[in-house]
């Protein structure tokens, strides 16, 4: 139960955020610094999307910061298409 009510209200504050981006993509960071992300996907393939100043970070439904995202982390990132990908949020989830 705990789960499931933690799940639901996670995805309800991270919901404002996504409606913003038309795709998502989820993975492993396989790479990380101040002007892009790079995700191996679930299905292999690499992906990777630049971080503008309005991209957001949201670790366990709070605010989190470009430092919180690690080379290895599970995340996933809304993004807009465009010349190249524009991350709108990177999303992780909370500590093990």
């Amino acid at each position: 139960m705990y789960k499931a009510i933690l799940l639901l209200s996670f995805m309800l504050v991270s919901g404002a955020y996504a409606h913003e981006a038309k795709h998502h993509v989820m993975g492993s960071v396989t790479a990380i610094d101040s002007a892009h992300v790079e995700l191996k996907t679930t299905e292999g393939k690499l992906f990777s999307a630049q971080l503008a100043k309005e991209t957001h970070f949201v670790k366990d439904s709070k605010p989190a910061t470009l430092s919180d995202v690690k080379v290895g982390a599970r995340a996933v990132v809304y993004y807009n298409e465009g010349e190249s990908p524009t991350a709108v949020k990177v999303q992780l989830p909370p500590d093990k």
